[in-house]
């Protein structure tokens, strides 16, 4: 069973990872795409009993950097990890991303954007969106309007 488990969370992180192939591919080949967008954030999408919940790793990033949109079922995350501006220093090596990152999230499934709300801490980026009872499929009466006069 724990082989199950183990073998399900692998493929899982491998579609993440595919995911962010593609994504930023397709940034690549996007007109809309800019030269300057070189930081794509690590993030995680799941759901609790009350929530949608999205986390993004954001290390080193100001908050003040961040513009969060929510347009019908997307939301629209930007920001900045501005680039270490120390003259006095020479890098050996440079493994992480820096600059600007622009991130579209699809949120699917019953859940309030209008009622989203995101906290930043430890340089994690936490947005939440609070479920909506789904009503479709719930049955309710029509009523007949008779045209008799």
């Amino acid at each position: 069973m724990t082989k199950f488990y183990t073998s399900i969370l692998e493929l899982m992180r491998l579609q993440s990872e595919m995911n962010r192939i593609f994504e930023a591919l397709e940034a690549i080949q996007s007109d809309e795409s800019s030269s300057e967008i070189q930081y794509t954030p690590l993030y995680d999408v799941f759901e609790t009993p009350d929530n949608l919940v999205i986390e993004i790793d954001l290390p080193g990033v100001d908050p003040q950097s961040l513009k969060i949109t929510a347009v019908g079922n997307n939301l629209f995350l930007e920001g900045n990890r501005k680039q270490n501006k120390n003259k006095k220093c020479s890098y050996h090596l440079i493994e992480r991303q820096r600059g600007e990152f622009s991130k579209k999230f699809a949120i699917e499934g019953s859940f309030n954007t209008h009622k989203g709300k995101a906290t930043f801490k430890k340089g994690v980026l936490r947005i939440e969106f609070p479920k909506v009872k789904d009503r479709r499929g719930t049955p309710h009466q029509i009523e007949i309007l008779s045209e008799e006069k």
